[in-house]
């Protein structure tokens, strides 16, 4: 099993990387280089947009993954003895609201030329912070007070895919890249 920290750090690392060991290669969702086209020619989409999710498991310290640079000094106050210095943190092009980790240069880079965003402040409303209930909800896209067995992203892919994986691949529906 790989630790979190392993993960940010290779991910970083890779991602810095991965245009590098592409060169030559024109990368795109779903295939408009001939590399990707050979492995997913699935028309269904006209764009390069690409969905990456990344789920820490566990505790991951979000205030200072990304830090509130416009709240600094409640941050600093209330975090007295893990709170990351203002010079250290890294600074992202159009957001002098809030500032990275140092470690995450990687992550840094990609933001800075448009690759990566960020969604800050994920919420959702009267939550009850119980972190088994918090996860339920996250991982079945549901309302706080609803009580959801299946995830989102299965929904999702059941919704695309109906019946998957009997009658697939075929005409008019190729297999899932994933």
């Amino acid at each position: 099993m790989i630790s979190r920290r392993k993960f940010i750090r290779g991910a970083s690392t890779g991602a810095v990387a991965l245009p590098a060991i592409l060169d030559g290669f024109s990368a795109r969702a779903f295939g408009v280089s001939p590399f990707l086209q050979s492995v997913a020619d699935n028309g269904l989409t006209n764009t390069d947009h690409v969905l990456v999710l990344i789920r820490l498991e566990g505790g991951n310290d979000g205030l200072n993954t990304v830090v509130p640079i416009d709240k600094y000094a409640a941050y600093a106050n209330a975090r007295q003895s893990v709170a990351i210095p203002q010079k250290s943190l890294l600074k992202l092009n159009g957001a002098d609201n809030i500032g990275l980790h140092p470690a995450m240069t990687g992550m840094a880079s990609l933001y800075n030329e448009g690759k990566v965003k960020i969604v800050h402040s994920v919420g959702y409303a009267n939550p009850n912070f119980s972190h088994f209930r918090a996860t339920d909800i996250w991982h079945s896209g549901s309302d706080a007070d609803q009580l959801v067995t299946s995830g989102w992203a299965g929904r999702y892919l059941n919704y695309e895919y109906p019946n998957f994986p009997n009658g697939y691949p075929n005409a008019t529906a190729p297999h899932p890249l994933a």
